[in-house]
């Protein structure tokens, strides 16, 4: 009787080692699936800033006064309901020739650590 109560308790601790194991590897895969939700918030959230700044311009048109390169850069905290994000956008008049303007919008986010691009032609 003595050796059955022993064996029970044995494997009671290596049934409640085996279940702890298993949990930490389910709160790894958790954590690493609430990480990449948020980097995929924070990236979805810098395309629209991105296709936002865009169409603006594009709404706009073309900007025949200007003469030279215009950048206008909004820092981090700026931009309404993105404050993780900061958007730079450089229109480059005549480019690629007399008549185009070639505009950039970058937006950021991470402090840096992230960036996209989108980049556009606009004509007279």
């Amino acid at each position: 009787m003595c050796g059955s109560k022993g064996s029970t308790l044995v494997e009671a601790v290596i049934a409640t080692a085996l279940l702890a194991i298993v949990l930490l590897g389910f709160a790894g895969v958790a954590t690493v699936g609430v990480r990449g939700a948020a980097v995929g918030q924070k990236m979805t959230t810098a395309i629209a800033l991105a296709r936002d700044k865009m169409e603006e311009i594009r709404l706009k048109g073309y900007r025949p006064q200007l003469a030279a390169s215009d950048t206008v850069i909004e820092p981090y905290g700026t931009i309404p309901y993105a404050p993780y994000h900061a958007r730079r956008t450089v229109i480059h008049p005549h480019q690629p020739i007399v008549g185009l303007q070639t505009i950039t919008v970058t937006v950021s986010w991470d402090h840096d650590g992230h960036d996209i691009e989108f980049a556009t032609i606009v004509a007279e």
